[in-house]
């Protein structure tokens, strides 16, 4: 087995997570991304450059998202095919067999995906909200400070507190790409 045969099982499991989150993704937005496409047509007096700009947002996200299912399709349909005729081809000694489970040994850990995917997933659920997290700790704050009876540490504890969150999972994220970037 060639060395790109050994990674077929992974990039095959990859192309099927892309297509599955990639149709549940789809599944809610496209509607949506349609009725703002046709917004100019049925309600002209209320569009502006702002939403058009925000039109374009989901936009890319929905053709992203195809391109990226055609592609993994693609990849499993190649995939598939590639293993029936690897099938085909027996290994002609026991020695080559064991030369080739060598390079298998070595596994990339699960946990980076367990870091990056929930990322991925809240920032297509927020769409063009995403550019409301860096500031989301401060307004949080800032409304927190509405209700009359709020302690004067809440506020600053709210900021602490969000921004650790964030600090953290952008460490996790950086050393999760590391790790799969890893040889």
């Amino acid at each position: 087995m060639p060395h790109s045969a050994m990674e077929k099982p992974q990039n095959q499991l990859l192309s099927w997570i892309v297509l599955i989150v990639g149709g549940l993704f789809l599944i809610p937005t496209l509607p949506f991304t349609l009725l703002l496409i046709s917004m100019p047509i049925w309600k002209p007096d209320e569009t502006s450059f702002l939403s058009l700009l925000f039109t374009a947002l989901p936009v890319a996200m929905c053709a992203a998202t195809i391109w990226a299912m055609r592609q993994a399709y693609k990849a499993i349909r190649l995939s598939a095919s590639t293993t029936v005729q690897a099938s085909a081809v027996l290994p002609k000694s026991p020695e080559q067999v064991i030369e080739n489970d060598l390079p298998s040994a070595r596994k990339k850990p699960v946990w980076p995906w367990a870091v990056i995917v929930p990322g991925v997933l809240l920032l297509f659920a927020l769409g063009p909200g995403a550019m409301m997290l860096p500031i989301m700790p401060v307004y949080l704050a800032a409304m927190s400070t509405d209700s009359g009876t709020v302690p004067d540490y809440v506020p600053a504890l709210i900021v602490v507190i969000g921004y650790t969150l964030i600090l953290a999972y952008a460490v996790f994220l950086v050393k999760a790409i590391q790790v799969l970037r890893a040889k």
